[in-house]
């Protein structure tokens, strides 16, 4: 197969880009946190999602310094997590901070996370330059909300 095929070899690009107009709007890239929740070894979604998309971010940073906070998880407790991070949230006041999944999620989970908070879901071979721009269209949306509450 490798001399038909050839040897397959990973690809490291970065989304290049994908916050230049969120930087011209806001004088800042946005802070975003990749997180994978558990004790478990499956972890290469939020590997595949911080490798591909330029993130510069101190370790020490609190949760509540984030504009987006993602995760991956376990089908059987995507649910249950995203309740109890966003109830956090709102205990923290901090609405304002969004919630993406990320993951093998059952489709019939979609819209009870959507219900819940969740304001993406992004699954197996979702493309990372549409998921770039899907996060900053969600920042964007949710920036204007509060701009017009003020």
């Amino acid at each position: 197969m490798k001399a038909v095929f050839g040897e397959h070899k990973a690809s490291t690009r970065m989304v290049s880009g994908a916050y230049r107009n969120f930087k011209n709007q806001e004088g800042r890239n946005p802070r975003l946190l990749v997180a994978k929740m558990g004790q478990d070894g499956h972890d290469r979604g939020a590997k595949v999602i911080a490798t591909g998309l330029p993130l510069r971010l101190p370790s020490r940073r609190s949760m509540q310094t984030y504009t987006v906070s993602g995760s991956a998880r376990l089908p059987q407790d995507t649910r249950r997590w995203s309740q109890s991070f966003i109830k956090e949230l709102r205990k923290l006041n901090r609405p304002d901070i969004l919630v993406i999944c990320g993951g093998v999620i059952p489709p019939q989970d979609y819209e009870f996370l959507y219900q819940s908070g969740v304001c993406a879901i992004f699954g197996p071979g979702t493309r990372i330059p549409q998921a770039a721009v899907d996060v900053v269209d969600n920042i964007e949306k949710s920036l204007e909300n509060i701009r017009q509450a003020m």
